[in-house]
């Protein structure tokens, strides 16, 4: 009688002899190579588990339910893959082409990734953590997060509106050092220097091509340029302040950040910190504040010397009268 079911191959059924105990003893020295020639196909068979082993060691098994193992006895998942995988093939995004592509659906649609990109195809990509775990982007001091941007100049740098709920920032005593008061006369006369203007910005950089190292350079349009080309940019109405004029107040220097042109001739927006502005705007505003309680104080007095005057003018006229009228 035959014994179980090695493997079949090329439907040619090939059995062990005797039972499944004598697996264990079957030895083979050198090289041991199984063939399936042309179109045969390769069927291997086992009641439970397959497993792969080289040097005594586990490299690869399938599981009884289906489950693929890589250096992993017990997968849970169709391909379970511990330790790392290394991946050396060429990748163009742009094109589809990636080293990792994993399918969402028969349709194409899924998620692409190589050795520094993730990108979506068809689906939206979310990065979600649970209720006690974080979501990480940029573990490192030098880590910067570009949104529609492949040159962050900032922590996270987007290029586009930014919506939110509220913005917090971080205000503690023990991180300061050598605190001054603003002065609320010189900081109204900084605010005096500033111009607040109306205008039209644009809103988002035009980006380089995806793959493409090749610098856009010059793609801010002149004043003169901008009513005939305002169409091909994202744009919006907007008051505020012009950078380069609050650069060129020395006490304001400093809240103005970035390169009109970066190192690779590209063009840059130049930034501006509104939370300082405001603050000597505060100091600007409570100065005018005392001014104006100085004030009150003096009109409050002189009031009141002049209802006394008019008391006394009252008193001075009826003495006049009796007078006149004995």
């Amino acid at each position: 009688m035959a014994g179980p079911t090695l493997f079949t191959l090329g439907g040619t059924t090939i059995n062990l002899a005797g039972t499944s105990s004598n697996i264990g003893g079957m030895n083979s020295i050198g090289t041991s190579i199984i063939t399936a020639n042309n179109d045969e196909s390769l069927t291997l068979k086992a009641g439970t588990s397959i497993f792969f082993d080289t040097s005594d060691s586990n490299r690869m098994m399938v599981a009884a339910d289906g489950n693929v193992g890589v250096g992993e006895t017990n997968p849970t998942s169709n391909l379970h893959i511990t330790n790392t995988i290394n991946v050396n093939t060429g990748s163009n995004l742009a094109n589809g082409i990636a080293p990792f592509f994993i399918e969402y659906e028969t349709n194409g649609t899924g998620i692409l990734m190589d050795a520094n990109q993730i990108e979506s195809k068809g689906v939206t990509l979310y990065l979600n953590g649970t209720s006690d775990h974080n979501v990480i982007v940029g573990n490192n001091t030098n880590a910067k997060l570009g949104v529609n941007t492949t040159s962050p100049q900032q922590k996270c740098d987007v290029n586009g509106n930014v919506r939110c709920a509220d913005v917090i920032e971080t205000s503690d005593d023990r991180i300061k050092y050598n605190e001054t008061i603003l002065d609320g006369q010189t900081s109204l006369n900084l605010i005096n220097q500033l111009q607040p203007q109306y205008y039209e910005k644009i809103i988002e950089c035009p980006t380089k091509e995806t793959g493409s190292d090749v610098p856009i350079g010059t793609w801010m349009p002149t004043d003169a340029e901008w009513p005939s080309v305002k169409d091909q940019y994202k744009w919006r109405n907007e008051a505020g302040l012009v950078a380069q004029e609050v650069k060129a107040i020395p006490e304001l220097a400093y809240t103005v950040s970035g390169e009109e042109v970066d190192a690779e001739g590209t063009q840059t927006p130049l930034s501006l910190n509104y939370q300082d502005i405001a603050t000597y705007h505060i100091a600007a505003t409570k100065h005018l504040s005392s001014q104006l309680d100085a004030e009150k104080a003096k009109t409050s007095t002189l009031e009141t010397q002049v209802a006394t005057q008019q008391t006394q003018i009252a008193d001075l006229l009826a003495r006049v009268t009796a007078l006149e009228n004995p």
